[in-house]
């Protein structure tokens, strides 16, 4: 796979055994302006196939096999959406639950990994002109494993808002800001995007003329975490510096 994780076949494994369940839930109400979703899923993997990973120095081998132990998680969402005269709330969560399980140096190893996600917003029409939206995200995920366990905050505000004036123009603006929190490390990170587009087109014509303008703040990195069965990782991926597209549209 790359210079230090190497992958082994393996010819004896077996198929594996899955049971999944899932229930949903949905009530849209044209009356009142009032909608409600919810899903919960279940799975359940017996004989599944997982990986006996050989730490050599800093080389990494992974072997698969059929696990006796079950791999298991469960997951659920929620959503509830409001719409009032000249405005509309929305509230919304997702969850999931995992255990899965691996050899590590001959040693067995549960995994636990517990995400959680909510949203909340507000969107508005203002004197038929601007439209605008403001929105919160939380995300929080703990991991653990053999020997090791952490935890990861990422809090973003984030803002659109539209407009048209002149009776030809378009303008759009985007923005996002992250505080991103590793507490193993107490470490914290703060980082912005912010994206622009000003649009151009007569009524009735078939030519648009666009100018945007992507990571307006130059953010040169973005932070993320994630987790797999041997390793919890942290990690900043670099992100296209700050740049212009202009566009030309004919409608045939």
């Amino acid at each position: 796979r790359n210079y230090n994780n190497l992958f082994a076949g393996n010819t004896m494994l077996r198929n594996s055994l899955y049971h999944n369940a899932n229930l949903n839930y949905a009530n849209f109400n044209m009356y009142n302006f009032l909608n409600i979703y919810g899903s919960i899923n279940y799975s359940r993997r017996l004989n599944d196939i997982s990986n006996i990973i050989e730490f050599d120095g800093l080389e990494r081998i992974n072997l698969p096999i059929n696990i006796d132990a079950i791999n298991e998680s469960l997951s659920a969402s929620a959503n509830i959406d409001k719409r009032f005269d000249g405005f509309r709330v929305s509230l919304g969560g997702n969850w999931t639950q995992s255990l899965t399980n691996n050899i590590i140096s001959d040693t067995p190893n549960l995994n636990e990994a517990f995400n959680q996600g909510y949203k909340a917003s507000f969107d508005t029409r203002i004197w038929q002109v601007f439209q605008l939206e403001l929105a919160y995200n939380l995300s929080l995920n703990d991991y653990s494993g053999q020997g090791f366990s952490n935890s990861f905050e990422n809090h973003q505000p984030s803002a659109n808002l539209s407009f048209d004036f002149l009776k030809s123009f378009t303008f759009e603006a985007d923005y996002q800001y992250n505080r991103y929190v590793n507490n193993g490390t107490n470490n914290e990170q703060t980082f912005d995007l912010f994206d622009a587009e000003l649009r151009f087109r007569k009524e009735g014509s078939p030519w648009e003329f666009k100018v945007e303008g992507m990571n307006l703040f130059n953010t040169r990195g973005v932070r993320m975490d994630s987790f797999n069965e041997s390793l919890i990782s942290t990690y900043e991926y670099f992100i296209q510096q700050r740049y212009w597209i202009f566009t030309v549209m004919y409608d045939l």
